[in-house]
C-alpha cells in the first residue's frame, strides 16, 4: 500500500535518483491512496488501469478550537505588535521556496497594498533565505514579526490574531495548516496548488489565486485588502462548513478502512485461488 502525502509525488516523479523508486512502489501496491484529487488523477495517468484512492486530511473540528483564554493573548499581542488599521496575514509551517512565501511577499510589495498588512511568519525560517532578509530589513511593505516553530496548541492564540492565513504553494498535497484555520474560522488567502483546489473556492469560501501567477496574487492580495470584515466573515464560515461535512477527521479514517477491508478481500481470494 503506497500513500501519496504532501510533495512526494511532485518532488519524486521528476527525480533521476527517486523517480524508479516512485513507480516501482505505485506499480507493487495493491493499493494507492492520495490526499488530492490533482495526484490520484496524474497518477491514474501514469500507470493505466490503476484507480488510486482519494482520502483527503481530516481534522477534529470538535477538539482544535480557539478558546476565551486564546483570544484574549492573540489581542495583547496585536496591541503590542501591529498598527491600528492593519490587516494580519499569517504564513504557518515550513516558510521555504516550495511553499511560495518569497513569491507572495514579492506580490505583496508590488501589489500596491503591501502598508495594508502586518506579516506573521510562524515556523521554520531558513536565516539565509530571501524571506528572512526582507523581515529582517523591513522591505517587505510594513511590519513583519517573525515567530520561531512552535507546539501546535501554542499556535491558537497566533491563529486568533490573524485575519487571513496565507498558503501560496506552488505545489503541495493538503496542508494541514489550511485545514486548521478552516476549522478555526479565519479566512484563507492560497493558490490553488494540490488539495486545496479540493476545498477552496474563490468568492465562495476562500481568497484563491492560480499557482505560481504573479499577477493573480497581486488580485488577491487587493481582494483581501478590500473586502469588508462582514464579507471576510462569511467565507470563513462557508469554509468552516465545507471542513466540517466533507474534510472530517472520522471520515478520513472511513475512508483507509474501506480501503484496507478491501486488501484484504483481494488477498483472501488470491489465497483460495
Amino acid at each position: 500500500m503506497t500513500l501519496i502525502r504532501g510533495n512526494d509525488f511532485d518532488a519524486a516523479i521528476f527525480s533521476p535518483k527517486r523517480s524508479d523508486v516512485l513507480r516501482h512502489a505505485i506499480r507493487s501496491s495493491a493499493s494507492v491512496c492520495t490526499v488530492t484529487r490533482d495526484h490520484a488523477a496524474r497518477i491514474a495517468a501514469l500507470e493505466p488501469g490503476l484507480e488510486p484512492a482519494w482520502i483527503p486530511n481530516g481534522i477534529d473540528t470538535q477538539t482544535w478550537r480557539i478558546l476565551p483564554h486564546d483570544r484574549d493573548a492573540a489581542a495583547r499581542w496585536r496591541a503590542t505588535n501591529v498598527s491600528p488599521g492593519r490587516r494580519v496575514l499569517g504564513l504557518f509551517g515550513q516558510l521555504k521556496h516550495k511553499k511560495g512565501v518569497g513569491f507572495f511577499i514579492d506580490a505583496l510589495e508590488r501589489s500596491g497594498f503591501a502598508d495594508r498588512f502586518h506579516l506573521l511568519l510562524v515556523g521554520d525560517l531558513d536565516p539565509s533565505s530571501v524571506v528572512a532578509g526582507l523581515a529582517a530589513d523591513g522591505r517587505s511593505g510594513g511590519r513583519c514579526t517573525v515567530v520561531p516553530f512552535l507546539d501546535r496548541l501554542e499556535l491558537l492564540p497566533l491563529f486568533a490574531a490573524c485575519d487571513l492565513v496565507v498558503v501560496p504553494s506552488f505545489y503541495d498535497g493538503l496542508p494541514n495548516v489550511v485545514l486548521e484555520a478552516a476549522a478555526l474560522g479565519i479566512p484563507l488567502l492560497t493558490s490553488n496548488a494540490g488539495g486545496m483546489a479540493d476545498l477552496l473556492v474563490d468568492g465562495e469560501n476562500a481568497i484563491v489565486f492560480e499557482a505560481g501567477d504573479a499577477h493573480d496574487c497581486r488580485r488577491a492580495v487587493m481582494t483581501a485588502a478590500s473586502l469588508d470584515e462582514a464579507s471576510l466573515r462569511v467565507l470563513a464560515a462557508r469554509c468552516r462548513e465545507a471542513v466540517a461535512e466533507h474534510f472530517d477527521v472520522e471520515r478520513e479514517a472511513e475512508g483507509y478502512v474501506q480501503v484496507l477491508r478491501a486488501g484484504s478481500v483481494d488477498r483472501r481470494v488470491r489465497q483460495a485461488r
